[in-house]
């Protein structure tokens, strides 16, 4: 049944939208089933986390000025982000881990058991907040070695970008202006205090963004490899702010 639902969906897509889009989303769909048999099934196993599954705005709890511009939550995955992490300068012990728009919090376990210095998440909405501790929570009881993970309910926007090294990951969290505001936040504390920034956009709807940010540049062809842009669902760039 779920078979020919899907041969629908993709007839459907084609009907409304030219067979070049169906064929990309059906690459999307047959990539994300493999990375979650082949990878992020295992990491949920392991900790006992819930990390997979959609969820759109109107199913949560959000509050303030920014909720009607947040993005369905899709979690990317984790051999995706993995394999930039360690195709990145530095040792991980040297940088903070932000997950703007952190969701169930899959990459933050995966950051955890890279060694970050501090793996932190920043996600807006209670009921991803809730899960993404719990899973943190059984990550901690499980394997004690890895960095402990926090998880604020703030707003991206606003939020005390930390004052060490940071690698941001965002998996198109929110449209852009929100985005807009994000990425001025974390100029103002990166022009207070310059020092070593990375930040990872999965499916970057508005790249255009970073693009005019003055204070990033992109560094997507250091630091992506074939493979990865050949088995990530969606494309990978990569900005980076020096000292």
């Amino acid at each position: 049944m779920r078979l020919v639902h899907d041969l629908r969906a993709v007839a459907a897509l084609a009907r409304d939208k030219g067979f070049r889009y169906a064929l990309g989303a059906v690459r999307k769909v047959v990539l994300y089933r493999l990375h979650w048999w082949f990878h992020d099934r295992a990491l949920d196993h392991r900790y006992g986390a819930t990390t997979r599954g959609g969820v759109t705005p109107d199913q949560l709890t959000v509050t303030g000025p920014n909720r009607d511009l947040g993005i369905e939550y899709m979690p990317t995955p984790g051999w995706v982000l993995r394999r930039i992490l360690q195709r990145l300068p530095g040792a991980p012990a040297e940088f903070v881990f932000v997950d703007v728009g952190a969701g169930k919090g899959r990459m933050l376990l995966v950051a955890a058991e890279l060694g970050y210095k501090r793996v932190v998440g920043v996600e807006f909405a209670r009921e991803l907040i809730d899960i993404a501790r719990a899973n943190a929570a059984g990550q901690r009881r499980r394997r004690p070695d890895a960095t402990e993970v926090e998880v604020l309910h703030e707003d991206a926007t606003t939020f005390a970008v930390p004052d060490e090294p940071c690698v941001f990951f965002l998996y198109h969290p929110f449209d852009a202006p929100v985005l807009e505001a994000f990425v001025e936040n974390v100029r103002r504390f990166w022009e207070h205090r310059p020092r070593p920034i990375y930040l990872v956009y999965v499916n970057p709807v508005h790249e255009a963004v970073l693009a005019r940010a003055g204070f990033l540049h992109a560094a997507t062809h250091r630091f992506r490899d074939g493979l990865t842009h050949a088995l990530s669902p969606h494309t990978v760039t990569v900005y980076a702010a020096d000292r």
